[in-house]
């Protein structure tokens, strides 16, 4: 499996939607696309209004993607902050 990864980190005032076209974009080359089968996208984390921080539950969304006949390894799914 191949991964292509894209970590957005965004301060989002109450209410307000995302755009996602505004801030992500993927310019796949052909051959780069040529293998493209499956898109998944989920939210990792966000911090609350009161600064906890809460995490999406990788093992409920592994179990999701098993469910579809998409084999991923939990570890798969986490990405790694950017420096």
């Amino acid at each position: 499996m191949k991964s292509l990864e894209n970590l957005e980190v965004v301060d989002l005032p109450k209410g307000a939607r995302f755009d996602y076209g505004k801030f992500v974009s993927w310019h796949a080359s052909k051959s780069g696309a040529t293998g493209y089968l499956v898109s998944v996208a989920y939210v990792s984390q966000v911090r609350r209004e009161t600064g906890e921080v809460w995490g999406a539950d990788l093992d409920r969304i592994q179990k999701s993607l098993d469910a579809l006949g998409i084999k991923v390894a939990t570890d798969q799914l986490k990405v790694a902050p950017k420096e």
